[in-house]
């Protein structure tokens, strides 16, 4: 095969042009008249590639690259997770803390909850709300909030008081409740369940 003059000819004849690195399938030939250029002959299932400047070649695959990059964030998305997960209840009200830690490279935000108590191994369903601590004229209530948000590879305490003020509220008879599951729900769709065990009683979280 005979490509330019500027190439090499291929047809099992010695290669005559500058020095050649032969692997099972490239060619490297580094052009002598011209040193600034460096040409690419790609040999791959009859495919040949010839005549491209190293300049281009590189930001082609930069590009590539960055596009996989890019592609790989948007495929992961958010990476939720919960960690010392803790429950505290009076008689008809109680309260979930956690650290929420969102672990993928996209914000994403808690827009939901469902929580189901579980007495002898039996789930039954508790009212749940997202909530949050304010101030008003130095005193503290607890809100209704529509969501939580957390930032790319950071964490929300939702530990009330102690933490950033957000937490979990749940209402109704909880006495003798021995274990709450906790169903987050995602802006993005996901939804992150995890369980508190064996919730501490103690005097209302707080009033409203």
């Amino acid at each position: 095969m005979l490509l330019s003059s500027n190439t090499v000819r291929l047809s099992g004849k010695a290669l005559h042009i500058g020095h050649a690195r032969i692997s099972s399938n490239r060619y490297f030939i580094l052009n002598k008249s011209n040193p600034a250029r460096e040409v690419f002959i790609f040999l791959y299932e009859g495919l040949i590639l010839t005549d491209l400047k190293i300049g281009k070649l590189a930001w082609v695959m930069i590009a590539v690259i960055i596009l996989a990059g890019v592609a790989t964030v948007f495929a992961v998305g958010s990476v939720p997770q919960a960690s010392d997960v803790a429950a505290r209840v009076s008689h008809d009200t109680g309260a979930i803390f956690l650290n929420l830690k969102n672990n993928g490279f996209l914000p994403d935000c808690v827009v939901g909850v469902e929580v189901n108590g579980e007495i002898n191994g039996k789930e039954f369903p508790i009212k749940a709300e997202l909530h949050t601590t304010v101030m008003e004229k130095d005193i503290m209530r607890m809100v209704k909030v529509d969501k939580i948000c957390v930032n790319p590879l950071s964490e929300v305490r939702m530990r009330g008081v102690e933490g950033e003020g957000y937490h979990i509220m749940i209402f109704g008879d909880l006495e003798n409740v021995e274990m709450f599951h906790v169903y987050l729900k995602f802006e993005s769709g996901k939804v992150l369940h995890f369980h508190a065990e064996k919730p501490q009683t103690g005097p209302p979280p707080h009033k409203h």
